[in-house]
């Protein structure tokens, strides 16, 4: 059932969405969706900072930090 749950919350993600599920997430949701939204965040950051800039603001609430740091070390060993 939560295999099922995770593929559709996947196919759901959009650069529009994508930091709003992921603070979900984090903050509440299962640690599958965390890392999905996680991944896909990392691998469009630069679509999410482009086409939803204001969904970034998201994550400057300062107890998501930590969340913030993952995800800026995820993007640059994307990179690599």
């Amino acid at each position: 059932m939560l295999d099922r749950a995770l593929a559709v919350f996947e196919s759901r993600l959009c650069v529009e969405n994508s930091l709003k599920r992921l603070v979900w997430a984090h903050e509440q949701g299962p640690e599958g969706a965390r890392k999905l939204a996680l991944e896909f965040a990392a691998r469009n950051i630069h679509l999410i900072q482009r086409d939803a800039p204001a969904t970034m603001e998201l994550l400057r609430e300062p107890h998501l930090n930590d969340l913030l740091i993952e995800l800026l070390k995820l993007v640059g060993a994307m990179q690599c």
